[in-house]
């Protein structure tokens, strides 16, 4: 087990890399742990000009509010599944993948609008949930036969 015995030296050696690296800022020690921050971090929804703001309603769904879009492309730092899929003004735009694997949505250049970006699910999902449902009540009716079988038998 030697491979897991501390060693300061490595420990030093790592948190010195992390320092040059310019990605992370040291907030604290704990001891001999450090703690980092990520300098800069992007907002979970951005545009890369204009004005947006969003809410988080529930981890797959997120509404917004973009204004003086430039460029028109709204990005969403969620790993890219083609099930995310943004609605505006009641029309369907399908999420377009990053080069970084992230997704993308395409608006006109200089719209204002509301929107609203959800994960839509498969529906392997619902019939995943069915037939999660279907067993539980199944194994609820067995264990129930075998509780009766014993009362009967004893």
């Amino acid at each position: 087990m030697r491979d897991r015995t501390y060693d300061d030296s490595q420990y030093q050696e790592i948190v010195h890399k992390i320092e040059e690296s310019g990605n992370f800022g040291k907030m604290s020690l704990f001891g001999k742990i450090a703690v980092f921050e990520v300098n800069n971090p992007q907002k979970h929804m951005w545009v890369t000009e204009g004005v947006i703001e969003y809410e988080k309603i529930q981890p797959d769904h997120y509404s917004f509010t973009v204004s003086n879009l430039k460029e028109g492309r709204i990005f969403l730092s969620e790993n890219y599944h083609d099930s995310w899929i943004m609605r505006v003004d009641g029309k369907t735009i399908h999420s377009e993948k990053t080069s970084n694997g992230l997704n993308s949505f395409l608006l006109p250049a200089g719209v204002n609008t509301r929107g609203e970006i959800i994960f839509e699910k498969s529906v392997y999902y619902f019939a995943g949930r069915i037939a999660s449902l279907i067993v539980l009540v199944s194994l609820g009716i067995v264990v129930l036969v075998i509780k009766i079988r014993k009362t009967i038998i004893i």
